[in-house]
């Protein structure tokens, strides 16, 4: 039996290259985006390059509750189980603090921090339901590592990845009589869409599939001594010049 992999905002990035790697070791893959059209053509390359898996994607607001209550709901109608769920969902729009109001700060909180819970509070919903070991993978960034070198403009993404560690932790404890593992990966300078747009000037240390492929390293391991609890800062792929 097929593993099942859930991937939020997969429709780019470094959420697509997640797709593309897990379809290559053999699993379901299930990807959603908020963006019907981005996720259209995501789909359309997934499917052309792996016709023999089973391969589909929905629309969702991953910081809406129903909306994401019933994206799992469809899946789990769809395979019965879900194995692994990785909570790719992110927003950056760098701003100076005293400009920084309300508005932007909820989208930047709801966007990184409360589509990781949601993610996470559905996983488990479905995943206590079945046996065997299941995996959660959080995507946090260096802005959420202590002691890191942090930038201006990014108070609000800062403090959500921060949280998405901290959001980690404490569900690796409550997971671990249930047999989900619940780790997160804190990369660097991707080049993304994301990146590319708030830091035109700046050339990213890395590649959203060699962060993929670390990423994987977390989360593809079903074994009885698999990890949890873990937090992978990405430390070599800082700013680069």
């Amino acid at each position: 039996m097929h593993k099942v992999a859930l991937v939020t905002g997969a429709s780019r990035g470094l959420g697509f290259a997640f797709a593309e790697l897990l379809a290559t070791h053999g699993f379901n893959v299930v990807i959603c985006s908020s963006n019907k059209e981005s996720l259209q053509a995501a789909l359309a390359t997934l499917h052309k390059n792996f016709a023999d898996r089973s391969v589909c994607g929905f629309v969702c607001d991953m910081t809406n509750d129903d909306s994401v209550n019933e994206l799992f709901d469809r899946v789990y109608d769809m395979y019965g189980h879900i194995d692994l769920t990785i909570n790719n969902v992110g927003y950056l729009e760098l701003r100076d603090f005293t400009n920084y109001d309300i508005q932007l700060w909820g989208k930047s909180i709801g966007l990184n921090l409360t589509s990781c819970y949601l993610g996470c509070r559905y996983s488990f919903k479905y995943m206590t339901q079945c046996g065997g070991k299941k995996n959660i993978l959080n995507i946090s960034s260096l802005s959420g590592i202590r002691f890191t070198q942090k930038f201006k403009g990014m108070s609000a993404y800062i403090a959500s990845k921060h949280a998405v560690v901290g959001l980690t932790e404490s569900l690796a404890v409550e997971g671990a009589e249930f047999g989900i593992n619940v780790n997160c990966l804190a990369p660097g300078s991707i080049h993304t869409d994301m990146f590319t747009s708030n830091f035109p000037s700046i050339k990213a240390a890395s590649t959203a599939k060699r962060v993929a492929e670390i990423g994987f390293k977390l989360c593809g391991d079903f074994s009885s001594t698999s990890m949890t609890g873990v937090t992978l800062d990405l430390m070599s792929d800082t700013l680069g010049a």
